[in-house]
C-alpha cells in the first residue's frame, strides 16, 4: 500500500528533491520536534501563534514531508517558528517521530493546500487517484480554532498516553 510505513524521509534524494521543487523554491531542512507542555496535536499553526505571544519570532509555513521511499511522498501543511537566526518546530507528531523534514514556502498557513501527494509510478498513481476520489465522498469537515483547542490532546497529554485521530468523519 501507498501510504503503509510512511514516514520522514531517511536522506534527501532525488525523489524528496524532485517533489520539493513542486511545493516551494527553497530547499528541505530537517527539524526536530521540540514541542512545548501545552501545544496541541494537529494544531501546528495555533502552537505557533501562542509562542510568537510568548517569545516574540514569527511564523514559516510551508510542508512537512512523509515518505514511503520509493513508491510515494506527500507533503502535509505545516508551521514552525523563527527569530531570524534559529528555526524550531513547537508542534509534535502524534506518531511518535522526533525528526521531521520541512521544506518553507512563501504562503499563508491557508493560502496552499493542505495535502499535496504524489506516487512515482503510473500503477500507484492510479491508485492515489482513486483513494483520493473516494475521500472526496467521506464527510470531512475542519474542526474550529476553538474546538481544536478545546478537544485535541496537548504534548503532555500525548506522553501520558492520551490520542486522538486526527480525521474524524461527519455522517450525516
Amino acid at each position: 500500500m501507498l501510504f503503509e510505513g510512511i514516514t520522514t524521509p531517511s536522506s534527501i534524494n532525488e525523489q524528496v528533491l524532485q517533489f520539493s521543487r513542486t511545493l516551494s523554491t527553497a530547499l528541505p531542512i530537517y527539524l526536530d520536534c521540540a514541542p512545548e507542555a501545552w501545544s496541541l496535536q494537529s494544531c501546528c499553526e495555533m502552537n505557533v501563534s501562542r509562542y510568537v505571544d510568548e517569545h516574540g519570532g514569527r511564523i514559516i509555513c510551508g510542508y512537512r514531508i512523509w515518505y514511503n521511499e520509493p513508491l510515494y511522498i506527500e507533503g502535509e501543511r505545516h508551521a514552525v517558528w523563527t527569530d531570524g537566526n534559529e528555526v524550531r518546530d513547537v508542534s509534535f507528531v502524534d506518531t511518535g517521530e522526533t525528526r521531521t523534514l520541512f521544506v518553507p514556502d512563501d504562503k499563508s498557513f491557508d493560502g496552499a493546500p493542505l495535502k499535496v501527494r504524489f506516487a512515482f509510478s503510473e500503477p500507484d498513481r492510479a491508485v492515489l487517484a482513486g483513494w483520493e476520489a473516494m475521500m472526496k465522498m467521506v464527510p470531512i469537515q475542519r474542526m474550529s480554532p476553538q474546538d481544536a483547542w478545546n478537544r485535541m490532546p496537548t504534548y503532555e497529554q500525548w506522553l501520558a498516553g492520551s490520542r486522538m485521530p486526527n480525521l474524524l468523519t461527519i455522517w450525516q
